[in-house]
């Protein structure tokens, strides 16, 4: 059986197909294409996950503009208000999106997920 897929309406499929979820799809791809054990995989993920983390966190924790002025602060000012005009999950995303934009901008760690374009 092979997990591959293109797009998320392929996992879907898989993972209907399969009776298993979204993500057992996903790490069954990459167990199947990669040296890896589940154990590695998942260890991988957990540490990405940490580094997605820290750049969301340094996004809001350094309110400071960059140097150029352009970039700095609107992620701190969002972070834990309430949002107005989308959903909570929506404005959560927007703010997290903006605070990994300030702190790549600030040259902390790079995060790029999945294609910084």
């Amino acid at each position: 059986m092979s997990y591959a897929y293109d797009t998320i309406a392929d996992i879907i499929r898989l993972a209907e197909e399969n009776n298993i979820s979204f993500g057992d799809v996903v790490l069954r791809y990459e167990l199947e294409n990669y040296d890896r054990s589940e154990e590695g995989v998942i260890r991988e993920i957990e540490h990405r996950l940490d580094i997605f983390e820290g750049s969301i966190q340094d996004g809001i924790d350094y309110a400071e503009k960059t140097a150029s002025g352009m970039s700095g602060g609107q992620a701190a000012q969002l972070n834990g208000q309430a949002p107005r005009f989308m959903s909570d999950i929506a404005y959560k995303a927007m703010t997290y999106a903006i605070a990994v934009n300030e702190a790549n901008a600030k040259m902390f760690r790079i995060v790029a997920c999945p294609t910084a374009g």
